[in-house]
C-alpha cells in the first residue's frame, strides 16, 4: 500500500479551514514582512545606515553579533520572492520601506532605492495581490539618531517629509496599492535600561506621546497623492497571552 500522502501546494497548507470566518468575501488573507528582517543589501545602491544596522554591530546587543546585511536577500531575489507570494493564495502583503535605502542624508530621494519598491508594487498588481506599505518598521536612518532620534521634535518634520516624498514617488505604481500604514506600531514597548534599538528611536506610545501624536498629525497633513482610494493608518502589533 503506497502511503505516500498525496503533494500539497503552498496555498493549501497555509489556507484556513473550511468553515473559518477567515473565509468570507469581506477577510483579507495576507502575509507581512519587514524591510531590514529581509532585504538585504545593507551597503547596496546608496542606502544609509539605520539604527538596527548600528545596534548589531554594538558589543553584547545580538547573538553572535548577526545582521541584516543579507538577511533573506529579498532585495536581489525579489521576484522570486513575489512567485512564492502568488503560489501562497493570499490576497494581500502588507511590507515596509527602508527609509534609509530611499532618501539621502540631504533630503534628496535616492532613485535607485526608490526603484527597488516600484518594482515591489508593480510586480504584485502583475500577481494580483493587494499593497499594505508601512513607511515605517523601526529603521529610522542612523543620522536621525545621531541628533536625537524621536526624542528631537525635528525627526517629525523629516519623517513627514519622508511620507510625502513616498506619496510622490510611488503613484501610478502598484494598481493595488490599497493602505498606507504610518508606522508599526508596538504598544508600550519602552527598555528603560536603554538596551532599545538606537536608545531613543523604539518609541513607545505611553512614554513620549507629544511626539507620537505630533509627528503622525504632520504626516496626516501629507498629501497623499498615489490615488483617493488609498487609506492610510496604524499597523498595531498585538501581543496575546
Amino acid at each position: 500500500m503506497d502511503l505516500t500522502p498525496p503533494p500539497t501546494s503552498l496555498a493549501d497548507l497555509v489556507a484556513p479551514p473550511a468553515g473559518s470566518a477567515m473565509r468570507q468575501p469581506g477577510f483579507v488573507f495576507g502575509c507581512g514582512t519587514s524591510s531590514y528582517q529581509i532585504e538585504g543589501a545593507a551597503h547596496e545602491d546608496g542606502r544609509l545606515e539605520s539604527i538596527w544596522d548600528r545596534f548589531c554591530r554594538t558589543p553584547g546587543k545580538v547573538l553572535r553579533a548577526e545582521n541584516g546585511d543579507v538577511a533573506c536577500d529579498h532585495y536581489h531575489r525579489l521576484d522570486e520572492d513575489l512567485d512564492i507570494l502568488k503560489r501562497l493564495g493570499v490576497d494581500a502583503y502588507r511590507f515596509s520601506i527602508a527609509w534609509p535605502r530611499v532618501m539621502h542624508q540631504d533630503g534628496q530621494p535616492n532613485t535607485r532605492g526608490i526603484d527597488f519598491y516600484k518594482r515591489l508594487l508593480d510586480g504584485l498588481a502583475t500577481r494580483g495581490i493587494r499593497a499594505f506599505v508601512t513607511l515605517y518598521h523601526w529603521d529610522l536612518p542612523q543620522h536621525l539618531e545621531d541628533r536625537g532620534g524621536w526624542l528631537n521634535r525635528e525627526t517629525a518634520y523629516r519623517f513627514a517629509d519622508y511620507a510625502d516624498l513616498m506619496s510622490r514617488q510611488l503613484a501610478g505604481h502598484g494598481d493595488r496599492l490599497k493602505q498606507i500604514l504610518r508606522r508599526h506600531s508596538h504598544l508600550g514597548q519602552v527598555d528603560p535600561a536603554g538596551d532599545a534599538v538606537g536608545e531613543s528611536s523604539f518609541l513607545v506610545e505611553d512614554y513620549i506621546p507629544d511626539r507620537i501624536a505630533f509627528d503622525l498629525a504632520r504626516v496626516m497633513r501629507t498629501e497623499f497623492r498615489i490615488d483617493d482610494a488609498v487609506r492610510n493608518g496604524l499597523m498595531p502589533s498585538l501581543l496575546l497571552q
